[in-house]
């Protein structure tokens, strides 16, 4: 798929881009942009959805959600 290559591109650019923002506190906004640059060009930019991500002793785990969703998640990162 297109989306793939383009989404593969994309991943350098946040890793660039979340490399120059280091020192930065972790916020919705800089989320939100790391999101849009991944998915800038891709057929799924248009989506309102987000990816919550969790690290457990197993691995780490994403999930997409609708943007409905967002004010459950957004309280959780505030706490």
């Amino acid at each position: 798929r297109v989306d793939d290559i383009l989404e593969s591109v994309n991943h350098f650019r946040c890793i660039d881009f979340i490399i120059e923002r280091a020192d930065e506190r972790l916020s919705e906004q800089l989320i939100k942009e790391i999101h849009r640059i991944l998915k800038n060009g891709t057929s799924d930019s248009n989506k309102e959805w987000f990816i919550v991500g969790v690290d457990t002793p197993e691995g780490s785990y994403t999930y997409h959600y609708e943007k409905k969703y967002w004010e459950i998640h957004r309280k959780i990162f505030r706490k």
